[in-house]
């Protein structure tokens, strides 16, 4: 039986990681559901890619200049349908993420099958899947604390779920009606920092439901040192700013209609507030910053434990000791290092509207001067 969906995956220098990526597919299966889109990598992911080509005759576009992620696959997709080949449905899959075999013995092509059988009978434009960090005996500290956002996060999907909305499907993999992904890509700017919450955003203004499928796990490689988490956790409170600023109706009607992602706006912008006094309680340290500082961190830490109590999966697959080691260590750092790339990925933003405002104006004068 033919498939019904395509798995997108947008590369840009990659080589260190896509070697497992393309052996984990290609041992669960799924490699031949694959389409990569090189967007014009510096590294050796062209190099790898055309050698996986040759061997194994996977399917890649190689694309000459950079198009940013979304770009990327907005080439792709426009490309398929230009030949008529554009499955309903498409799985998009970062370059440093794989989708684990289903516990239950069933191919990862049969449980993608069952996730899209799920969302056409719920009238979904999209699904997030189960994300997990990818750890092992080898990994370091940073990994083990993205491994507790992770768990954290599914508990959010899990409650806003319930009324066919998320905070984002996130990047490493999610699911969705080909036909909506690129007719929103078509109204996007391509943007390395806002791509996935920015799609779900707009997904969910036009009137269409979203929802967490846990039945599809994906795992995903995470950065391993202090800058490349730094520079990562930058990029999203970028990207997160800008799309809270460009979808702020949007948001703003969640409180209006008393929806339970109305909460989850509400913490982020809360944290706003809470990462002001952290700087500066550490800025002018102080007996009383100090217990501050500590009050959040261990009502930030009960919370989170509470939420991956919840996550029955994870306490049944026997991760739940691990969890709580693993949200105690990310506590720290969040309070070390997180705090201080939130505020600049922050900074960021407020730069870039006030540049494009400069830019604005500027422009306005010349066409009055013109007049």
């Amino acid at each position: 039986m033919s498939s019904s969906f395509q798995i997108i995956v947008p590369v840009y220098n990659e080589e260190d990681v896509l070697p497992k990526i393309l052996e984990a597919a290609a041992t669960a299966g799924y490699l031949d559901k694959m389409v990569f889109v090189d967007d014009a990598s510096t590294d050796g992911s062209r190099v790898l890619l055309r050698k996986w080509v040759s061997s194994h005759g996977i399917r890649v576009v190689f694309l000459d200049k950079n198009r940013k992620k979304e770009g990327a696959i907005r080439e792709v997709l426009e490309s398929l349908e230009a030949r008529r080949t554009l499955k309903p449905y498409t799985i998009l899959l970062d370059a440093d993420s794989f989708i684990t075999r289903p516990a239950d013995g069933v191919s990862v092509s049969t449980a993608l099958e069952n996730a899209i059988a799920s969302m056409r009978d719920r009238g979904l434009a999209g699904l997030a899947f189960r994300i997990d960090a990818a750890i092992d005996e080898s990994s370091n500290f940073m990994e083990l604390c993205a491994f507790a956002d992770y768990s954290s996060m599914q508990f959010d999907h899990w409650v806003t779920s319930h009324q066919q909305q998320l905070w984002v499907i996130n990047g490493p993999g999610g699911l969705f009606r080909s036909d909506l992904l690129l007719e929103t890509l078509r109204g996007m700017q391509p943007d390395f920092d806002t791509g996935d919450l920015l799609i779900t955003a707009r997904l969910m203004r036009k009137g269409h439901g979203v929802a967490f499928y846990p039945d599809i796990q994906v795992q995903t490689f995470v950065p391993r040192t202090l800058k490349a988490y730094f520079n990562q956790r930058r990029r999203w409170e970028r990207g997160t700013t800008k799309v809270l600023w460009w979808e702020r109706a949007f948001y703003a009607r969640l409180f209006k209609r008393a929806r339970l992602l109305a909460i989850s706006t509400l913490i982020h912008l809360s944290l706003y507030f809470g990462i002001l006094m952290a700087v500066i309680g550490m800025a002018s340290p102080s007996t009383e910053a100090l217990r501050w500082i500590a009050a959040s961190y261990f009502a930030w830490l009960f919370i989170n434990l509470v939420k991956g109590f919840c996550n029955v999966r994870m306490r049944n697959e026997g991760h739940w000791r691990k969890y709580v080691l693993f949200c105690a260590a990310n506590g720290i750092l969040w309070i070390g290092v997180t705090v201080w790339a939130r505020c600049a990925g922050f900074i960021d933003a407020v730069r870039y509207f006030s540049r494009r405002e400069n830019e604005f104006l500027a422009l306005a004068k010349q066409r009055q001067t013109q007049e």
